[in-house]
């Protein structure tokens, strides 16, 4: 009848609602946005300034190799967790989760400002949690941030059967290299980077460090 028929309308439309839910946990925000606004999925990019920012648990392996996977993974999750929402809460995109590291972008006219703030309030999250694990005598994770502003190209990679929404480029590269070199605690950046703070933030330079893939010293802060 007329009603059972719009009843297994409804509940075909709730599961679908519900799938597309659970599928928009597997791709980033700026994805979800793209395929909203109803543009076309083809293949390529534009040239656009953007802050790229990379974290990474330290010697994470060491750390897990006397340990059950399951509880490995526990632990990761609720680190990759944390750093997600402060990203998020920051306006920030988790473009990819990379093992035990994350990729994210800010666009826009306050990116630097929003990108310093999170990668300050991560460090001072997951000091603020590691003294809660600590006491429970769970694992403690510590990470290292690289922040990289400069070009890079945003748009659809990979192929016509499986592409990526993100941002490849030098400035990317710079802040995942960046990133590979940091300290537990510690944030590197680069000197655009830094430039645009415009003082807001103190800073402390490193000298000029020799970075994989670059022809000469690069000024890192």
């Amino acid at each position: 009848d007329e009603v059972g028929s719009l009843a297994k309308e409804f509940n075909y439309m709730v599961a679908q609602l519900r799938e597309k839910i659970e599928m928009q946990k597997f791709v980033s925000r700026s994805t979800v946005q793209m395929i909203s606004e109803g543009k076309e999925m083809t293949l390529g990019g534009t040239r656009r300034v953007i802050t790229a920012m990379f974290t990474d648990i330290r010697n994470f392996t060491s750390v897990s190799e006397n340990k059950w996977p399951e509880e490995v993974v526990e632990t990761l999750n609720h680190y990759l967790d944390l750093q997600t929402k402060v990203i998020h809460d920051h306006k920030g995109i988790v473009d990819k989760f990379l093992g035990d590291g994350i990729m994210s972008i800010f666009t826009g006219d306050k990116m630097v400002h929003n990108a310093v703030t999170a990668a300050i309030e991560l460090q001072r999250k997951i000091a603020e949690m590691n003294k809660q694990r600590q006491k429970s005598n769970e694992i403690v994770l510590e990470i290292g941030v690289g922040l990289a502003t400069g070009v890079a190209v945003l748009g659809s990679i990979g192929s016509r059967d499986r592409m990526d929404y993100t941002a490849i480029g030098d400035t990317v590269n710079l802040a995942s290299r960046l990133c590979g070199i940091a300290g537990p605690k510690q944030i590197l950046a680069n000197e655009d980077f830094v430039k645009r703070l415009n003082g807001e933030y103190s800073t402390k330079s490193e000298g000029k460090i020799a970075i994989k893939g670059k022809q000469g010293p690069v000024p890192v802060h």
